[in-house]
């Protein structure tokens, strides 16, 4: 395909019945650049759109996961990469990437893609789609268990909460992820002391987890609930 003509969509345009426009010009045979080099991709993709459940943008690139295309059969373990400015336009046939499982989040975090399974941490270089590293069980529940501060990315797994720096990963939960029993509470003397290590409810209630960055107290929060009465239901 070759560029023909630029048409304004604003004038020029005849009203010839309800709800139909038409515009007539003179074709004198001249032709301008081809639909790939205006474009990036080749006129014989049809559809540059894509369904995904997870985004981030990077470099003007919106980079996509947990997709789906009704010319791949399973897209789901694939991350795409729009074309730079144009978050909407896809080559899903180049700009990919495989994982090894399906993504839980995309963080964008310090000029790197930082994509998440539920076992595995990828840092990708967003201009060659390539992989630099890969850190294995460490890995994210959801995207809103992940959050960049001027501190560092913060964000959890069923295995605890992590720090990472830039360079690499670090546990920050160790010294809570067991309080004592394993049961619901801690009896203690008289009293009966909520078991709130992060066995007892992280782990339990993963897709409740929220990790937040608050500026006013200048910490990074991990949001959770507890179930305390099963009768009542309360949290």
């Amino acid at each position: 395909y070759k560029l023909v003509k630029e048409i304004p969509t604003n004038s020029y345009w005849i009203d010839t019945n309800v709800n139909t426009k038409t515009f007539t010009f003179k074709d004198e045979g001249s032709l301008y650049a081809s639909y790939e080099s205006r474009t990036g991709i080749s006129e014989l993709v049809k559809t540059t759109s894509l369904k995904y459940g997870l985004a981030s943008e990077i470099d003007g690139y919106l980079f996509v996961g947990d997709c789906s295309h009704k010319e791949l059969e399973n897209a789901s373990n694939m991350l795409f990469r729009s074309k730079q400015g144009r978050y909407s336009t896809f080559d899903w046939v180049n700009d990919t990437l495989d994982l090894k499982s399906k993504p839980t989040a995309l963080v964008n975090f310090r000029g790197r893609l930082y994509a998440f399974d539920e076992n595995n941490t990828y840092k990708i270089n967003p201009h060659n789609l390539s992989i630099e590293d890969v850190y294995e069980g460490v890995g994210c529940f959801n995207s809103n268990s992940v959050v960049v501060s001027e501190y560092g990315m913060f964000f959890a797994s069923k295995n605890g909460a992590y720090m990472h720096n830039g360079q690499a990963p670090s546990k920050i939960s160790e010294s809570i992820y067991q309080g004592g029993s394993l049961e619901t509470d801690i009896t203690g003397g008289s009293d009966n002391i909520r078991n709130l290590s992060w066995h007892n409810t992280i782990e339990k209630r993963p897709n409740e987890l929220k990790v937040i960055f608050d500026s006013k107290l200048n910490c990074v929060l991990f949001l959770t609930s507890i179930v305390y009465s099963e009768k009542t239901t309360s949290t």
